[in-house]
Formats: C-alpha cells, sequence, structure tokens
C-alpha cells in the first residue's frame, strides 16, 4: 500500500495480451512506468490541483501510467489492459467506463441526429462489442449538437477505447463502484479538463473513484493516462 506523504515510482515488466475485434490476438512485452502521489493539493509529479474545492479532510490522489517508445494507440492499450486486470483482482466491487464527449458542436443534420455518438464513432472505424451498454444524451444549443455517453469497458473493447481517446479529446475513462448510476454524469457533461471539471472530480472523490485521461502527443517518446481519484482506490490500484 502506497504510504501517506511519498511519491512511489514502480516499474513493471508485464504481458499485455489484447484481443481485437477481428480475434486476433497480439501479445506485447513492455514496461509500465507508473508515478504516484497521495496528495494533489500540494507539489508532486503526477499533476497540481490545488485550485479544486472539496470536502474539509479530503484528499486527492493521483497516479500517472507512462509506456515509452510506443505508438499512442498501443501505448493506451497496454496501460487500459493494465488497468483492468488491477481492478478486477484489487477491486471487484468497482467497474471501469469509458465517458466520450464532443469537443466541438455537431450540426444539426438529420443523420447526426439519427447517428447519435456511438453510431458516429462506428461510422469512423470505432466499433465496441459492448455496445448495448452504451447510453447517451444530447444537449441542443442554439449553434449546435453535443453528445455525451459512457459505456461500460471490457477487455474485448480496449482497442475501440484507445482510438476514441486519441480521435475525442473530450474523453474519460471513470473508476466508479458497480452500483454507479453514470447517467448523473452524463446530463451534467464535461471537458475532458480536470480543472474544469473541477465539481465532476470533486464528486468522483467521494464516491471513491477515478477519473483516467491519456497525456501524450503522437511524436512524443512517452505517453500513457493519469489518473486522479480518492487515496484508498488509488492505493488499491497500486498494490
Amino acid at each position: 500500500m502506497m504510504p501517506a506523504g511519498m511519491i512511489m515510482v514502480l516499474e513493471m515488466t508485464r504481458i499485455a495480451v489484447h484481443i481485437l475485434t477481428t480475434k486476433l490476438v497480439i501479445t506485447m512485452t513492455t514496461n509500465i512506468r507508473a508515478v504516484s502521489a497521495p496528495d494533489l493539493s500540494v507539489d508532486n509529479d503526477v499533476i497540481n490541483l490545488g485550485g479544486i474545492d472539496l470536502e474539509e479532510g479530503r484528499k486527492i490522489a493521483g497516479v500517472c501510467w507512462t509506456v515509452r517508445k510506443q505508438v499512442a494507440e498501443k501505448s493506451l492499450i497496454i496501460v487500459l489492459d493494465h488497468l483492468l486486470e488491477t481492478i478486477r483482482r484489487n477491486l471487484p466491487e468497482h467497474g471501469v467506463w469509458l465517458l466520450v464527449g464532443n469537443s466541438t458542436l455537431q450540426k444539426k443534420t438529420r443523420i447526426v441526429k439519427y447517428r447519435g455518438l456511438w453510431g458516429a464513432l462506428a461510422a469512423r472505424g470505432i466499433i465496441f462489442n459492448h455496445a448495448n451498454s452504451a447510453k447517451e444524451v444530447v444537449r441542443e444549443l442554439p449553434e449546435g449538437l453535443r453528445f455525451f455517453g459512457s459505456l461500460k469497458l471490457f477487455e474485448v473493447d480496449l482497442d475501440g477505447a484507445a482510438k476514441a481517446l486519441l480521435e475525442e479529446v473530450c474523453s474519460y475513462i471513470f473508476v466508479m463502484p458497480s452500483d454507479t448510476n453514470m447517467e448523473d454524469f452524463l446530463e451534467s457533461g464535461w471537458t475532458g479538463d480536470f480543472f474544469e471539471d473541477a465539481e465532476i472530480v470533486s464528486r468522483v472523490v467521494s464516491y471513491d473513484g477515478m477519473m483516467i485521461k491519456r497525456y501524450g502527443q503522437f511524436d512524443d517518446e512517452e505517453k500513457g493516462v493519469v489518473g486522479v481519484g480518492s487515496p484508498r482506490l488509488v492505493s488499491m490500484i497500486l498494490m
């Protein structure tokens, strides 16, 4: 378990197995580097969230998983596979969801309304085998439409999740108690930025959850994800 007040750096060598929608199995051996911090309100090596208001006595912990010298999509698949495996082993009472939102307004056309969020992703080749669990809402503004959706994430859909995280910057991975009603988050919407989504971060921490987003550009040597959440959850994931 992560000691209080300490930044932990963990080097892991592991085998990540990912099954694509075509049933092709790809085995990858790589190093995942995890840097964590128990309190993101003070200087740390993960992310500084000192400006986010929390209930008195509550803290936000964080962890950054990094993969070196891999293409962006493969880096995300490796890290997400590790995360799902860890959640299943250490936190069986929690589930993992992909949350996707439109970063730009969509045109108010009949086909856009018909496809919605998940249909539009499918039309771009981002396919999910468990799409029957997907939910979405639409916000109609004078200038256009914005869709927000959630999908329970399983190993078979890591390829689609990685593509969605790369193509839609307004996206997160949520780790939450399995009985969480994700529609509450869909109604409020989000921006994909921890600071602008401070109210959601505070709610997620209070629910003993975690929000995760990708970092690193296509030409960066290091790519991965950064997660912020309750200290208990972060420590359990790092066990």
